[in-house]
């Protein structure tokens, strides 16, 4: 006997229909169905006489629930406890699974697959932006499943799979943690001199930073009289005891505006965005914070917000490549951090340190993800959800080598960063596998179709 069998999705679920009238005096839970198999969530809780729709229907825990109108998009999912006794409005279509014909389980892994997903898309009919599900035709499909006497055995690997996925996932997210705490010391050392000892004892006629610090004051003297920036009130004296930890002795300790031009972008009207900076062509692009990645990932560039190159400059604040931008208000202040590659325009919340010459703008990158920056920045943050003031950030001390040991530092970086960054995508690759593993033994569920996880 062939183990697999032809069924309707109607032999597998049990339409539920339970009526509530809804009470001006009672509070109700209502239901959301996130799209992309994501989740049935509680939307809110709403007193009845704010509910303008009276006539809804109960669901429970454990049953199938689907979005009539989104289902096609994988707005469905099972009921979890949280949602047990919410209501939904005619909208949503709720189902008990039949366990005398499929496993709940089992059930639980098939609508989660690209057939299921294709039933829905085939029983959604309408006008395009509208299309609902009919539930006859739904219900009415055929698809091919295991036997109900083969059902547990398979259940059973793919719960062994699930596991294995799991506990790998916990090790890679171990893994992860390592490398991360491994990249900060790293960082930490290089800019302690720990990375570049041997090399400074390889090199011990170079330029101190003392000496840099005055080509510094010449640059910015000649950026002054040129008129680029303006003149700044000069930043106090380090004293010993603020320093937090001693560095090698041609170095020295600075505050970030002595070796850097510090400031913040300004701000667009969203309304004004949309009417005039989303249809423009040339210009240079407007990076906000949301387009700036955690953990130094990079910048998205094609904000599809473009600044006229006859307004940066004058009426918008620009970042010049190589400039080093960092979020310094809200949630993510402080958490992101970007090196830019090419000129832009920015927003309010971000702040752009744009390095002096001769200093090395990509050693600044670097001291601006070490445990030291990280606890500086956390030290002079204000407010619940932190931040700094532009002109407190101007006040956080780091460390500044001579020039040649900066850029033996960023090289020897900068080697170190790729091979962590290889150690990471092999850590995800393994993760991947694993992945292709439990989609093989999904395959064997549903006769060959491999379920996608979002």
């Amino acid at each position: 006997m062939s183990r697999w069998q032809k069924v309707k999705i109607g032999d597998l679920l049990t339409r539920y229909k339970e009526p509530v009238e809804v009470r001006d005096n009672l509070l109700y839970k209502r239901v959301t169905i996130r799209t992309k198999h994501k989740g049935v969530e509680i939307r809110d809780e709403e007193i009845g006489k704010k509910i303008g729709t009276k006539k809804q229907w109960l669901v429970k825990e454990g049953q199938f629930i689907l979005s009539r109108i989104d289902a096609r998009f994988g707005a469905m999912g099972m009921i979890p406890k949280e949602v047990d006794g919410a209501i939904v409005t005619n909208d949503f279509l709720a189902f008990d699974v039949n366990k005398n014909t499929i496993e709940q389980y089992l059930f639980y892994q098939l609508l989660k697959s690209p057939i299921f997903l294709e039933a829905c898309k085939k029983a959604s009919r309408g006008v395009t932006q509208r299309k609902r599900i009919n539930e006859d035709f739904f219900l009415g499909y055929e698809l091919t499943i295991p036997r109900r006497d083969a059902q547990k055995e398979l259940c059973a690997k793919i719960e062994l799979a699930e596991k294995g996925q799991e506990t790998l996932k916990n090790q890679i997210e171990n893994q992860k943690t390592y490398i991360r705490n491994l990249r900060k010391q790293i960082l930490q050392d290089a800019i302690e001199g720990k990375l570049t000892k041997e090399w400074r004892e390889q090199n011990l006629n170079i330029e101190p930073a003392s000496e840099l610090l005055k080509k510094i004051t010449k640059e910015k003297e000649k950026l002054i009289a040129e008129k680029k920036i303006k003149r700044e009130k000069s930043s106090p004296l380090i004293a010993k005891n603020q320093i937090p930890f001693e560095v090698p002795g041609d170095w020295v300790w600075v505050g970030i505006s002595e070796i850097g031009l510090c400031f913040t972008g300004d701000s667009i009207n969203e309304s004004v965005k949309n009417l005039k900076y989303k249809v423009s062509k040339n210009g240079l692009n407007y990076i906000g914070t949301k387009d700036v990645g955690f953990e130094c990932s990079g910048v998205n560039y094609n904000t599809g917000v473009v600044i006229p190159f006859d307004e940066a400059g004058t009426e918008f604040k620009i970042a010049k490549k190589g400039s080093i931008f960092i979020c310094i208000e809200g949630g993510s202040s402080g958490k992101k951090i970007a090196l830019l590659e090419q000129d832009v325009c920015f927003g309010n919340k971000l702040l752009a340190t744009q390095v002096f010459k001769p200093v090395s703008y990509e050693y600044v990158y670097f001291v601006y993800q070490t445990f030291l920056f990280e606890n500086e920045f956390k030290n002079k943050s204000k407010g619940l959800r932190g931040g700094v003031s532009v002109n407190i950030f101007k006040t956080i001390k780091i460390p500044l080598p001579p020039l040649q040991e900066q850029q033996a530092i960023v090289s020897k970086l900068q080697t170190l960063m790729q091979k962590l960054d290889e150690a990471e995508k092999q850590i995800e690759k393994s993760f991947e596998t694993s992945k292709l593993l439990t989609k093989a033994i999904l395959a064997e569920a549903f006769k060959g179709e491999v379920a996608e996880f979002s």
